[in-house]
Formats: structure tokens, sequence, C-alpha cells
């Protein structure tokens, strides 16, 4: 504390020990040692001008540096020129240009996984599905201390001119072009992130997803034009009831920025796609069966003077997310008729 108050800043160096985190086991928490949040509270109190370097090979909660320090240089676990490194950064020879691969939780609780992990009696539910990382966060609208993809230089940049091209409506491909400027007073780097959202889908989605990025370098008030494709995989989701990777017909969001949380620009597009029919099965859905090329024709003749709500519109809403099957169960009861085998119906329309 003596060496930390009569300096012009001071330079903390904390991270995880070999203790704390391995690839043996699991962490308890993301908490840096309480010995280390001690120095630094320590320090801080004597002298503002504080500046932490971590290194670390997971996230931890950067709440208690980032109140007490006027800098965070994330270093992660650098290797061996690690001390080289920091260096170059320290003092300006080399400007940051590293951006988050994950993000940087307020607390523990917030993490997608918090509920299922460790799990009970040997099972482990697999419960956030596909809405891990930035998925999650976004999602359930959570406040981040640092978001995926986040990253501060030693410059700053500007995006500008966003161009999203579709050369073909049919085909689910497009050419995203953005200008990004160094609008600081030295050279540094840049990841430009393109994520896609689909708005109206079928199936459960994330707000957005990364799609495409790519890394520019600039000199001071230098711009760029910035392409980055892309392809069917940007548009699609992995459909279980096709069997294969699906892009929906409809309007998609197109946004750049450079995080997860920052992307002021923004573009709409429309696709004309055609998506093959869902192969009916006994648990399919009215509203699935009226969806289908032939499904709505044989529920029509298969109901005769049977259970008219199958065919009404004004009560589809009711009964639309309900099997067929069932349906067709409920008539028999309430006509005593026998309900039309639900597996010819199956024969006639899968055929």
């Amino acid at each position: 504390m003596e060496a930390a108050r009569g300096a012009a800043v001071v330079l903390v160096f904390l991270g995880e020990p070999s203790e704390a985190e391995s690839e043996g086991f699991d962490r308890d928490d993301l908490d840096l040692p309480a010995v280390q949040l001690q120095m630094i509270e320590a320090v801080a109190a004597v002298n503002p001008s504080v500046a932490v370097v971590l290194s670390n090979g997971g996230v931890v909660l950067t709440g208690p540096l980032t109140d007490r320090a006027a800098a965070l240089l994330e270093m992660w676990l650098p290797g061996q020129a690690g001390g080289s490194a920091a260096a170059d950064l320290i003092f300006g020879h080399a400007a940051p240009s590293g951006r988050l691969a994950e993000t940087v939780p307020h607390r523990l609780c917030d993490t997608p996984a918090h509920v299922n992990w460790p799990g009970s009696a040997g099972q482990v539910l697999y419960g956030e599905r596909l809405y891990i990382g930035y998925r999650w966060y976004d999602r359930t609208e959570r406040d981040v201390a640092f978001p995926f993809g986040f990253g501060l230089s030693y410059t700053t940049f500007a995006y500008s001119e966003l161009s999203v091209h579709v050369p073909d409506p049919a085909r689910p491909e497009a050419r995203v072009e953005v200008t990004v400027t160094n609008t600081g007073a030295r050279e540094g780097a840049d990841v430009v992130q393109v994520y896609v959202s689909d708005p109206v889908a079928d199936v459960d989605r994330p707000v957005h997803e990364l799609r495409g990025f790519r890394k520019v370098r600039l000199a001071a008030g230098e711009s760029a034009r910035v392409v980055i494709e892309l392809d069917a995989r940007a548009f699609s989701y992995w459909s279980t009831r096709h069997g294969r990777w699906v892009a929906e017909p409809g309007e998609y969001g197109v946004h750049v920025g450079p995080s997860s949380r920052g992307l002021p620009l923004e573009q709409r597009v429309h696709l004309d796609l055609e998506v093959p029919p869902i192969a009916l099965t006994a648990d399919s859905t009215l509203a699935e069966w009226l969806a289908h090329p032939r499904g709505q024709e044989i529920i029509a003749k298969a109901s005769g003077e049977g259970p008219s709500f199958l065919t009404d519109p004004a009560g589809q809403p009711l009964i639309a997310q309900i099997p067929l099957a069932t349906l067709l169960s409920m008539g028999a009861s309430h006509t005593g008729q026998l309900p039309p085998a639900i597996d010819d119906l199956l024969r006639m329309a899968n055929s």
C-alpha cells in the first residue's frame, strides 16, 4: 500500500490459481480469490489510478474490479510470451484488438446452466437447450457485465452505410457490406460482427445469432468497406421434423456492430423460400394437418357429417394445437360413431 500510495499508476496482476481452476474438476464459483479482492480494495483506497491485468482460464466476476480500477486488461491464459505481450499492450506498443468469445455475467446465478448443473442422482438436465451464451442473456433480457463480442482498444470505430443485397429471394443467401471508420488518433483493429434474427419463426429461435464476422485493421482516420457473405446456414435452423437444416420464407433482420449488445445498424430482407411439407404423424396437430398440402382436403372428407369444428375456422384457434387423433376421438364420443382410422388418413396424406 505504501508503494501504491506514491505511484503515478498502479498495475495489479490478478488471476485464478491452479487450485481454483483446472481441466480435471469444475469450479464452484466465478469469484477471484478473496485475498486478491482484499488487496485491490486496499490499493484502490490509497490510489485511484489502478489498472488490473487478469490471467484466468474462465470467466471471473469483474464487478469488484471495475468498481475500483480505471482499466481492465483480460489476458486469459496467455502462455509463454504472455509477459512481453502484456508489456506491449500496457506501454502502448500494441493496441488491444481481442473480442470476448463469451459473456461476462454479473452473478453466477445469471448463467444459463445454473439451475441444471450439476444435477442430482447422477442425472444432469441439459435444460438450457439452444440458449447458451449470449442467446440466453438476450432472450431473458438480463443485464451483463460485458457482452459477447465486446472489446475496447486504444482507438474508436464507427459503422455506417450498411447494405444487404439478396441476389435471389428464392435462395437464402446475402451479401453484407458496411463501412467501418477508425475515428481515433492511432491505428487499431476492430471485429465487424453480423447477427441474423428471424422474428416470426415457426420454431423457438434466439433473438439473434452470430452468422459472420471479419477483423479489419485501420490507420487513424481510415475507412474501409467490409464485406461478409451469408450462406444458407446463416438463415437456417436444424429441423428435427425435416431431419435437415431449414430456412423459412419471410422477413429476416440483419444486424451489424461490434458486439452482441452493440448493433447500431439493421436492415430487413425478405426471402421467398419453399419449405418441403412435414410428414404427418399420429401426433400431428390440427394446425399441422390444415397447413399440409393435402391435409385439409383429407380432413374434410374423413369428417363427413361428423365434428364440424375440424374445418371450422372460427373454432380452430382453440383446438389447433391438439393432435388430430385426439380430436377425432372426441368427435366419435360425441356422435357415437367410431372415428376414421388415423393410420388410413396418414397413408393418404403422406403418399
